[in-house]
């Protein structure tokens, strides 16, 4: 099977979530029966020596508007749009993965600046190109199943399926929990973890 990636939300200065689920599902792709093609939006262009350490740059082809460079010559069977920028290349099967719209959710827009006006109209015109022309889209939890069938009941439920996000954790830790309690001087089911970064929306 040949499928093109699009890779441009791994073009960040400091790789976090979306980015680091670009880079592992490029890299264990890699590893099954699968030949890569990956792509970038052109402008989004200033890190990606950044893609170095999983990718041969000379293999990255561009797609911005009108303008196109194609450096497969192979049929491409699916088109993979990983993050918001779509990958609409012609005569192929097309799935999108949508990671989180809490940006629309009503209960969270009074937290100072969480989102901007310009930046909801900009996603919601890219997830309106999603939901006509996608054959699928992937989900990485029901709620934003929920949410992105709420913004768009039209849309096909057969069409959508949830698929978690796996830890890139080699192996089970194990501890001892009650050691852990005492070093931090909790009870059990007294607390929270979070492990994701610190910001007003989270």
């Amino acid at each position: 099977m040949n499928a093109a990636i699009e890779i441009t939300g791994r073009l960040v200065e400091h790789p976090a979530g979306i980015a680091k689920y670009i880079e592992k599902l490029y890299r264990n792709l890699g590893k099954e029966n699968v030949s890569l093609f990956p792509y970038v939006y052109f402008p989004r262009k200033k890190y990606i020596k950044q893609l170095s350490s999983f990718i041969n740059i000379n293999d990255v082809s561009w797609h911005y508007s009108f303008l196109h460079n194609e450096k497969s010559k192979n049929k491409i069977d699916i088109s993979h749009t990983t993050d918001v920028k779509f990958l609409n290349l012609p005569k192929t099967k097309k799935i999108a993965t949508i990671h989180d719209l809490a940006i629309f959710k009503k209960e969270l827009s009074h937290i100072p600046n969480y989102t901007t006006d310009s930046f909801r109209k900009k996603i919601m015109k890219n997830l309106e190109t999603l939901s006509k022309q996608t054959d699928g889209i992937i989900t990485v939890s029901e709620q934003t199943k929920n949410d992105f069938l709420e913004l768009f009941p039209s849309y096909n439920k057969e069409r959508i399926k949830t698929i978690y996000l796996a830890s890139s954790l080699p192996e089970i830790i194990t501890v001892d929990t009650q050691k852990a309690l005492d070093k931090f001087n909790l009870k059990a089911k007294s607390y929270f973890i979070f492990t994701g970064a610190v910001s007003a929306r989270k």
